[in-house]
């Protein structure tokens, strides 16, 4: 047997100067042409990729196509319309053709379909058929012919990835196990089982995270294990063979992966190639054992446990290992890490002990003394409340901004750009004038609030989780009750910088002049955060403050009355009132100078 090997050519190279390219791993098979007997082509047979001059994954194209080696013609498509195909394979009589096709958003694993077609000279298809597998339900692995003209293939339709066999429209299972004789197809040319001269199957399959060889009597359903040392690959399956030899990548977890010879008639195993040649000692590697713990939802999960190992040293019989956990506490982000380790640890620590009570015959709820019992007081809303929390901020700013534009354009902008001078110059009153401008400002402020509160209802149509669906309480009440407290906060705020912002000559100096305004508007919501002893009667005389102490108030489902709101709303008035007379005092004075 003789093994070759190639230098791979990487097809991405092919890919920058924009020319399709045919995928490795095609197949070959020698035709006559025409009426000559005595001339022949070498067909080639394999999966070619169209990339648009866009580039976008939509205009790609993948194809099955005939190539003559010998340049005598342009290539052939001769199967298309899936968005993906792979394994073309020719039945040993060169008279049929099989291959994988599937298409978006499944991949291979999830599941494809097989397909056999008649393979005419000229490497046309025709009388195309469906053999197995199933889109998002069967998935199929490395469709093969055997020496006989049998059609053999890796299917999951058992919740297995078990070989199966097509052989004169009767498809059954060759030696059905709790195993996986397939792989994920990250990649072309992979293969988990190749056929041996006798017709016999050289093949590997996994079981607990742990890979075997074997040699599969196809006839019988016998399994005959090898005895290789190697449990574990690199990375894809690969195995071929030619007559009655073996060749296969892999390695353990004491082995470096290995190109190995497998000689079944002498049993003689040759290593061919190694991939690391450092010698270290067998005994500082640890062995991994397969383990198995109930998760979730009454499933079970599986792991490898890799314990401990050294060839000098061995802890004592029943002491505790150490373990450090490293950190650094002026990191916040570390620290939640931290705790949430420890908690994992603690979790640990209670599954190991109660596994050895269990092995000592003692019941793990002897040690429980007391029956812990939890009683949540806080009502359905006083939880919704955690997740609308947010919700009294969100608007407040959104309320704040949207009238922050408005309110400058009518009052500094409008002295800027010169067009306030003439304003002044009509005979309207001033009061008519500065109720006019803080009417337009305030009308932006309230729209937003209003638009604000209503993007809110219908959340819990969105969500879709029903948890957070039934947590998230904000209905029409809730946005009612909003809205109550937000306009009169709108239309003050609108006053408020407008009084400021008509002091100031442009755009620029009202913006920096109505810093402070937005400061204290953000910072003062803060104070219900850092404040312990909850709510204090004069959080309801600050504006901002007392409206989302309000809101809160809504959310928790609190009691909410009329005298509540007087508070906010008489405050709110009074200071839109000297606002607005402050600014048709600075009108007054701009129209005399």
């Amino acid at each position: 047997m003789r093994v070759e090997f190639l230098r791979y050519v990487d097809p991405v190279a092919k890919l920058a100067r924009a020319q399709p390219f045919l995928l490795p791993f095609a197949i070959a098979r020698v035709l006559p042409v025409g009426d000559v007997p005595q001339r022949h082509v070498v067909l080639q047979i394999g999966v070619r990729e169209r990339h648009a001059e866009s580039d976008r994954s939509h205009d790609v194209v993948n194809e099955l196509v005939a190539i003559p080696t010998d340049g005598s013609s342009e290539p052939r498509v001769i199967a298309s319309g899936h968005d993906f195909y792979s394994n073309p394979r020719i039945s040993p009589d060169g008279s049929r053709l099989c291959f994988l096709a599937w298409n978006l958003p499944w991949m291979p694993w999830d599941g494809c379909e097989l397909f056999v077609a008649d393979l005419a000279p000229d490497g046309s298809l025709a009388n195309v058929e469906h053999i197995a597998g199933v889109e998002g339900k069967e998935a199929i692995w490395q469709p093969e012919w055997s020496p006989g003209g049998d059609l053999v293939f890796v299917s999951d339709r058992s919740g297995w990835w078990n070989l199966e066999r097509v052989r004169r429209d009767d498809r059954h299972a060759l030696c059905a196990l709790e195993a996986e004789f397939g792989y994920p197809a990250w990649v072309f040319g992979s293969r988990s089982f190749a056929f041996l001269e006798d017709g016999r199957i050289a093949c590997m399959y996994d079981v607990d995270g742990f890979t075997h060889f074997c040699v599969l009597d196809p006839e019988a359903g016998k399994l005959e294990e090898l005895d290789l040392g190697l449990d574990a690959l690199a990375g894809s399956p690969y195995i071929a063979a030619e007559g009655s030899q073996v060749v296969l990548i892999a390695g353990s977890a004491r082995i470096p992966t290995r190109l190995v010879s497998v000689d079944l008639a002498s049993g003689q195993v040759d290593v061919l190639r190694e991939s690391s040649t450092v010698d270290l000692d067998g005994g500082w590697l640890s062995l991994p054992r397969a383990i198995e713990f109930p998760t979730e939802h009454g499933l079970t999960a599986h792991a490898l446990f890799y314990p401990p190992a050294s060839p000098h040293y061995q802890a004592p019989s029943g002491e505790r290992p150490p373990l450090e956990v490293v950190t650094s506490s002026a990191n916040l982000r570390a620290a939640t890490g931290v705790r949430r380790v420890q908690r994992a640890l603690h979790g640990f620590n209670q599954e190991i002990a109660t596994q050895q009570l269990t092995h000592r015959g003692v019941a793990p709820g002897m040690l429980e003394s007391v029956q812990i019992q939890e009683r949540d007081l806080a009502d359905p809303r006083a939880r919704a409340a955690q997740l609308t929390g947010v919700v009294p901020f969100f608007v407040l700013m959104a309320v704040l901004y949207g009238a922050l534009n408005a309110a400058l354009d009518t009052t500094a902008g409008e002295r800027e750009r010169g067009s306030l001078e003439p304003l002044l110059m009509t005979p309207a009153p001033r009061l008519a004038l500065v109720i006019g401008k803080w009417g337009a400002v305030a009308s932006v402020g309230m729209l937003i609030a209003v638009l604000s509160c209503l993007s809110f209802l219908p959340a819990q149509g969105i969500l879709r989780s029903e948890t957070l669906a039934a947590l998230f309480r904000f209905g029409l009440r809730e946005a009612s009750l909003f809205l109550a407290l937000l306009l009169p906060l709108a239309a003050m705020l609108s006053a408020l910088m407008m009084a400021i912002a008509i002091r100031c000559k442009t755009y620029k100096e009202a913006q920096a002049s109505n810093t402070l305004v937005i400061l204290a508007v953000s910072l003062l919501p803060m104070v219900t955060l850092f404040n312990d002893a909850g709510e204090r009667p004069w959080h309801l005389w600050l504006p901002a403050l007392a409206q989302v102490t309000l809101m809160g108030r809504v959310l928790r489902g609190d009691a909410f009355g009329a005298a509540d709101l007087l508070v906010p709303l008489g405050v709110a008035t009074l200071l839109t009132a000297a606002c607005l007379a402050d600014i048709a005092r600075r009108l007054r004075l701009a129209a005399t100078r």
